[in-house]
């Protein structure tokens, strides 16, 4: 697949800052990918949201390694308020 583009100095500096970068739509499939890339490429430190069984079972499904992705269910975690606005644009929390 084509993978992320960027220029040398823009990957050397993404990779230097290693940038949390937080995904409110953790189950969907393309975001999964997109996390998992992002990892494996060393440009940051993806955070999926969601439920973590629905999150492992879409990686599962489409054969996606997601083992060094950070994953946060904004309904349980501790600091729920840093994830919840973000979810809650996305899918209602019950």
């Amino acid at each position: 697949e084509g993978g992320i583009v960027l220029s040398t100095e823009a990957m050397r500096t993404v990779r230097r800052i290693d940038p949390g970068i937080v995904f409110p739509e953790g189950t969907d499939e393309r975001i999964v990918q997109a996390a998992a890339s992002l990892k494996r490429e060393g440009l940051g430190s993806p955070i999926l949201l969601g439920p973590d069984d629905e999150i492992t079972s879409t990686a599962a499904d489409h054969d996606v390694d997601i083992s060094d992705v950070e994953l946060v269910d904004p309904v349980t975690a501790r600091d729920e308020r840093r994830y919840l606005t973000a979810y809650r644009d996305v899918r209602p929390v019950s």
